[in-house]
């Protein structure tokens, strides 16, 4: 039996597929949203995100970046504007910093905070990030476990609202057994 197949048109595909899968089970496309402010531009989309929150995070971000920056000493360089991307529900990624200094948010439950969990201990590492590469502090072997010290400390003294470190509704012994089993230090390294 002979094997008939027909070439596929390529970007024939690319329209129809977005269109049958919105006849099939009402897909959307979302809408990209984004709220900049004088140090911060926030970034989503509708899947993700609302105006609220969005606006939270702008309010927020600017009154813990003011107390972020009266912590550090006057003559450390901070980065001038962070870009935040709100990333939707917690599964298994969670917050951090990416190799351009865009600081990665995920919505914890209302009662760990939402997405502003982890907002402040974030925002301490990028509001020096731009710093920190350029004298090459990113390569330095022994900066993860003081830098995430110093990023836990300064969070819990400019955000009244940070609980501790979010244990993901587990209690405080299973989430450091955990780390330990994982790598501990070797972690924030």
């Amino acid at each position: 039996m002979k094997n008939r197949s027909s070439p596929i048109n390529i970007e024939a595909m690319r329209f129809l597929i977005p269109v049958l899968c919105a006849a099939l089970v009402g897909c959307h496309a979302p809408e990209p949203l984004e709220r900049a402010s004088e140090h911060f531009q926030l970034v989503a989309d509708s899947d993700t995100s609302t105006d609220a929150e969005m606006q939270m995070g702008i309010d927020r971000g600017e009154a813990l970046y003011a107390a972020v920056a009266a912590i550090i000493p006057p003559a450390f360089p901070l980065t001038s504007v962070i870009r935040v991307r709100l990333n939707g529900d917690l599964r298994s990624q969670t917050p951090h910093i990416d190799k351009d200094g865009t600081i990665h948010l995920y919505r914890y439950s209302p009662d760990e905070g939402g997405y502003w969990a982890l907002f402040a201990h974030e925002l301490v590492h990028a509001i020096g990030f731009d710093h920190a590469r350029e004298i090459g502090a990113l390569d330095w072997t022994a900066l993860g476990f003081y830098n995430e010290a110093w990023a836990e400390f300064v969070a819990q003294v400019v955000d009244p609202e940070k609980t501790g470190f979010p244990l993901y509704g587990f209690d405080e012994d299973v989430v450091v057994g955990h780390w330990v089993l994982q790598g501990g230090l070797s972690l924030a390294m």
